[in-house]
Parts: C-alpha cells; structure tokens; sequence
C-alpha cells in the first residue's frame, strides 16, 4: 500500500510506503498534515487500528530538483511498461531495456545510458534490433525517447501501481 506525498505547493513529491507514512504523521514536529485516508488499516500490537493516510502533504515546501534521476524503474514509468517498437504491453519478466542508439556506436567520453537514449522493450524486439539502430533494423519507435520530470514520472508510477481514486486530482495534469 503506497501514500502519495506532496510538497506543500500540491505538487507530486514522492509515492512512499505506509510504514514511512505512519513516521512522518507520528513525528514530534509534525512535518506533514494527512488530506486523505484510504478504506484499508493497520492493527498495531495493541490491537488498536489505524487507517493508513492515502495523501499526505508536507506542511513547509521542500526544494527539489525537477528533473526525474535515470533508472530502469523510470524509464520502465516513462514509457508505461510498453514496447517502444511493437507496442506490446510487457510484463516484468519480459520487459527490458534498449539503447536506441547502440552503446557500441558510442565515443567512451559520452553518456550512453540516458532518458534520451533508452527505451523500454520486450525481450522478442530487443534480440531482433541487436546491435543497430532502429533504422539498420527496419523498426520504428512509437515515441521518440526524451527526459521527464519528477512529478510526469510519480503519476506514471502512480498509474502503474493502480492509482487511488484521491490521487487523480494531484497526478492528472502530469500524466
């Protein structure tokens, strides 16, 4: 069970688990304010239930960069898990990584793994691509590869993981 946080302006800080939600509610200083509980709760060694916050909002906005870190999980969001070359959707096991441009076309000096550079697939296009470019291959991209920000990618994941209906309204504009 995942909790939406926002920074105090509303904007899409980060999807965190309910056990970091229940610290950040249960600190000394209070750091955050709960805006939504889900229908689902926790029962502590006392017995005692507690539902677990579904939006939390930070009370003091926190600075961030806006751009999105570059990992798998990201761009596996950015793409929302489909095959950049046949559309398929992919499922975990079948899903992977491509270089549009191969690593091996690469000069060693420059990033070769980057949002610009990398696509998700599924396994069957990836062998078929090989070591050549989309267009050696005959293949076309659906869209072509290109940074994203933080917020495009918590609602990403945030669709992925299946949204809660009190996310919508924070994570519409960015998906």
């Amino acid at each position: 069970m995942k909790t939406l946080l926002l920074n105090a302006d509303y904007t899409p800080r980060d999807l965190i688990g309910w056990k970091q939600a229940f610290r950040l509610l249960w600190q000394d200083n209070e750091p955050v304010v709960c805006l939504y509980y889900s229908d689902r709760f926790k029962t502590d060694s006392k017995g005692r239930q507690h539902f677990i916050p579904s939006v939390l909002i930070l009370k003091e906005y926190q600075k961030h960069s806006g751009v999105a870190t570059y990992s798998k999980s990201n761009i596996f969001a950015r793409d929302k898990m489909v095959c950049q070359y046949c559309a398929k959707l992919c499922t975990p096991e079948i899903a992977t990584l491509d270089h549009v441009i191969p690593r091996s076309r690469w000069r060693s000096n420059s990033r070769v793994s980057s949002f610009e550079n990398v696509v998700t697939c599924c396994k069957r296009c990836n062998k078929r691509k090989g070591d050549k470019t989309p267009l050696e291959a005959g293949m076309r991209l659906l869209t072509q590869p290109k940074r994203v920000t933080r917020p495009q990618i918590l609602a990403r994941k945030a669709l992925l993981l299946g949204c809660q209906p009190e996310w919508q309204q924070y994570l519409e504009s960015y998906n």
